[in-house]
């Protein structure tokens, strides 16, 4: 095969040659055209990534090795074939699991670009409120964002018995009443939406209380306050 050949091979613009190199090397079992198919589909996956790389032309001494290996005779006889034959298979196995490397370390790098979006997306809070019970143990830290959203993560096992909920409790105006958030199944991280409340202010009182299930009856705190605490602006 001539160097013209190999870079027609390699997708330049002769398409007849190319398709009769594509038919020629075409895979004549069932597993390797099922193989096949898989390897196209995950390239069509990875096409909009495979867009975003820069073409790196062949170093032309790699051509000279090609056009070497391609002008060799093969050895007729003699413990030679066995040699060439185990290497053939090596290569075969090579071969075969090339494409499974491949996609492995595609697929890695994508994980990879997902996870540094989120890092580069993640905002810090913008306010902090320690919530603590009578005796003073901290039992749950309430995070409030830029974006409305409101984060409860309990320190304490504070799960409810029975039919009971826990309710988060917020105090917008120094001098009203307190406005219910949520109400609270389980003592478990949360993320919530304050989206109808006011802008949070620094010393804003939230607490956390025990109620019936489906939360107050009255609009205000009825069980037993388990947590309670002020918020203060995070730097």
């Amino acid at each position: 095969m001539t160097r013209a050949e190999m870079l027609n091979l390699f997708g330049q613009d002769d398409d007849e040659f190319r398709a009769e190199a594509e038919a020629t090397l075409a895979p004549t079992t069932a597993a390797a055209r099922r193989q096949a198919e898989e390897i196209a589909g995950e390239r069509e996956k990875f096409h909009e990534l495979d867009l975003t790389a820069e073409s790196v032309p062949l170093r032309p001494e790699a051509w000279a090795r090609i056009e070497e290996a391609l002008d060799e005779p093969e050895p007729e006889t003699g413990s030679n074939v066995v040699r060439i034959d185990r290497t053939k298979s090596a290569d075969a196995q090579a071969t075969r699991w090339r494409p499974t490397a491949l996609l492995a370390t595609a697929a890695a790098l994508v994980l990879a670009m997902g996870l540094a979006w989120q890092l580069i997306q993640a905002k810090p809070p913008t306010m902090v409120a320690i919530l603590v019970d009578d005796t003073g143990e901290s039992i749950a830290i309430v995070e409030a964002f830029s974006d409305t959203r409101l984060q409860v993560t309990p320190l304490a096992a504070i799960t409810p018995e029975n039919a009971q909920v826990l309710e988060l409790w917020t105090q917008p105006d120094p001098d009203g009443p307190p406005v219910s958030i949520a109400v609270m199944e389980q003592g478990a991280r949360t993320m919530l939406s304050a989206q109808d409340l006011p802008q949070l202010r620094s010393d804003q009182f939230f607490a956390i209380s025990v109620e019936p299930q489906g939360g107050s009856p009255t609009g205000l705190p009825t069980g037993p306050v388990i947590g309670q605490g002020l918020a203060r602006p995070a730097y």
